[in-house]
């Protein structure tokens, strides 16, 4: 009985159809395994802005111990410095840009930058004459923050809130015209 041979022809054939069949099957578990993971990573909402972590980055000096911003653009912040000395806040300002300078609000609260026109710019009508924050104290301020389009930074429940909070103050021993208007905190709340 004569022994069976392939042909040539049939064996190259069926090579090229197997190496086929193989990048197939591997390039197809491959695609599977990234859309099971991409699948997962969006359930798990990784990619979701709601779940971007907060944050208040305090300038030297100071330290913002907790913080809320409310849909209507009022921030609350309870903030503490330890610049040295007794200061007091005369004015206060929150906006998402910052001016030409980079030294001041782009928007809103703009009379931060001049304390002989405006003396009270800080939102509290009670606070005529400021508000005393001793070294290694405490205060609570509230102020309205503003968009780049100049209006408050109104949002929805759970969306993110980018700014930066300005501080007029002067320090106690010094002459009541030399004010700091630093940009005391970089702010990342989600609206509560």
């Amino acid at each position: 009985m004569p022994s069976a041979k392939r042909s040539p022809r049939r064996t190259a054939h069926s090579g090229r159809g197997q190496a086929a069949i193989d990048f197939l099957l591997s390039y197809g578990i491959a695609i599977l395994i990234i859309t099971i993971a991409i699948y997962v990573i969006l359930e798990l909402g990784i990619f979701n802005l709601a779940n971007a972590p907060q944050s208040c980055d305090a300038l030297p000096g100071f330290s913002c111990d907790s913080y809320a911003i409310y849909p209507n653009g009022t921030m609350i912040l309870f903030i503490s410095q330890t610049t040295g000395s007794a200061i007091n806040i005369t004015g206060a300002a929150c906006s998402s840009t910052v001016n030409n300078t980079g030294n001041f609000p782009g928007t809103g609260n703009t009379k931060v930058q001049d304390y002989l026109t405006a003396r009270v710019t800080y939102p509290d009508a009670t606070l005529q004459y400021g508000k005393y924050m001793y070294s290694d104290g405490t205060a609570k301020l509230s102020v309205i923050c503003y968009d780049s389009a100049g209006n408050a930074a109104t949002g929805n429940l759970g969306s993110t809130f980018t700014g930066y909070v300005w501080l007029n103050y002067t320090s106690v021993g010094l002459p009541s015209q030399v004010h700091s208007v630093p940009r005391a905190f970089r702010v990342t709340a989600r609206y509560t």
